[in-house]
């Protein structure tokens, strides 16, 4: 089964393009930055594409440019935690069924950790964290963490 980031490569792109038409709506400096945000937009969708995991015969693959990066046996994750960042003094309000989690800490049964972001869905929309939890019965932990700073 494949996980990869389908919906976060297209909410950013059309967050970029909107940026993009009210900068030139606004300002008549387009060229500079027009130029810039397009070199971004091109990086942050080659970065989506190319970090995806894979998980097939019990043993979950994650790869970043179609190299591996980390293979664990399944039977050896002792928990998940579901980590979601927020800032200190926002206000968050959160529409819709989606899961709030930012990141996943895999916890293995020799206390050693992994992490992989939560924008990677499988083709039902389930985060790998929330699909192992369902599937192979591994206990989900849920931790709020909040930044005080921009550190």
């Amino acid at each position: 089964m494949y996980f990869h980031h389908k919906k976060a490569i297209l909410y950013s792109t059309i967050a970029v393009l909107v940026f993009l038409i009210l900068i030139q709506l606004f300002t008549g400096f387009v060229l500079k930055i027009v130029v810039f945000s397009l070199v971004f937009l091109l990086g942050v969708v080659i970065y989506q594409l190319g970090y995806y995991g894979i998980l097939e015969e019990n043993i979950l693959f994650q790869y970043i440019f179609f190299r591996e990066v980390c293979r664990i046996e399944i039977r050896k994750i002792e928990c998940i935690e579901a980590i979601t960042t927020k800032k200190f003094g926002e206000v968050y309000i959160q529409i819709g069924k989606g899961f709030s989690e930012d990141t996943y800490r895999f916890i293995l049964k020799d206390s050693s950790t992994f992490t992989s972001l939560s924008s990677c869905r499988n083709k039902q929309g389930l985060p790998l964290g929330r699909y192992l939890q369902k599937h192979y019965k591994i206990k989900l932990i849920e931790k709020e963490k909040v930044k005080f700073f921009n550190v």
